[in-house]
């Protein structure tokens, strides 16, 4: 029998990162029991003190756009009331921290930052007692997704067609679009949403050549479905590859069923000299498996009750 840890998420009500919407501390998050101020504090570290199967406490304070201290401020202050819950209760109760992810993902360049380091340095600077030694942390969960994975993945494409539209704008249609990188297209007017684009010829050469404006489209049926709009990019021409850099967060996992699409196959790839091995490791969606989540043929045309 395996013993279970029970905890509660707090909002240490630490504010708003850069971008709001992904930002779970403010004072109107739906995430965590907010402590917005002395008399919560009091109230709630009663409550906790006076239940003693809780032992964990959960902080996540963000993700894209909160800068490290930030994310710091609110495990601090998480720390600061699982300390008063010990107090309070005469024993060590609060024994395990969760601090949530957030670590945020560099995507301007190839370059991984903030690193993992550059975080810890950052804790311990601001909060020493989450640190083995000086706390009273059994355990300390972290829950880092987009920061793990943001760079090990890229989405290639190739360009079904091309055409010249209006204010001087070239517009290639790829077969990637809002089915797959879903943030990137509902949030064009966040930069740290936006994609580096590398293109390559039909042979897999980088272009370099006949730079133009150019918007990428993807192959869903409404506007909005644009993955780069605005760029100064070598002239993508239908048959040419196109690469969307810093996928692998964010992109499959967010999948949308927009237009019945299938979810594309995944591979991962290990390059040692010239020789490069593939391994699949998600296959491309079938016509059963998109069937099969609008209820299959089964369920079709089935009356009830003389429905």
């Amino acid at each position: 029998m395996t013993k279970a840890v029970v905890g509660v998420r707090v909002n240490p009500v630490v504010g708003s990162g850069s971008m709001a919407i992904f930002s779970t501390c403010t004072s109107t998050s739906k995430f965590g029991v907010p402590i917005l101020n002395e008399q919560l504090h009091k109230e709630f570290v009663e409550k906790i003190a006076a239940t003693p199967c809780v032992s964990c406490m959960h902080v996540h304070v963000g993700s894209m756009g909160c800068k490290l201290e930030l994310i710091a401020e609110g495990v601090k202050k998480t720390v600061e009331l699982a300390q008063d819950i010990n107090r309070t209760a005469g024993r060590k109760q609060i024994t395990v921290l969760d601090i949530g992810g957030g670590l945020p993902a560099n995507v301007d360049s190839e370059e991984a930052t903030p690193t993992f380091q550059e975080y810890a340095d950052t804790l311990r600077e601001v909060v020493p007692e989450l640190f083995p030694g000086v706390g009273p942390f059994e355990r300390v969960v972290s829950e880092f997704g987009q920061a793990f994975n943001c760079k090990s993945g890229w989405i290639g494409s190739r360009v079904e067609y091309d055409k010249d539209v209006g204010e001087g704008i070239h517009l290639p249609l790829i077969h990637a679009g809002a089915d797959v990188l879903m943030r990137t297209c509902y949030l064009s007017g966040m930069p740290k949403h936006q994609k580096r684009v590398y293109v390559y010829d039909q042979t897999g050469s980088p272009k370099s050549d006949d730079v133009c404006l150019q918007d990428i489209g993807g192959p869903l049926c409404f506007s909005g479905d644009v993955v780069a709009k605005g760029r100064m990019l070598p002239k993508i021409s239908r048959g040419d590859y196109v690469v969307l850099r810093d996928c692998g967060a964010n992109s499959i996992s967010v999948f949308s069923r927009h237009c019945s699409r299938f979810a594309p196959p995944v591979y991962g790839y290990e390059v040692d000299g010239e020789d490069v091995r593939l391994t699949i490791l998600k296959e491309s969606e079938r016509l059963e498996d998109i069937l099969h989540f609008f209820g299959g043929s089964t369920t079709w045309g089935h009356k009830t009750n003389g429905f």
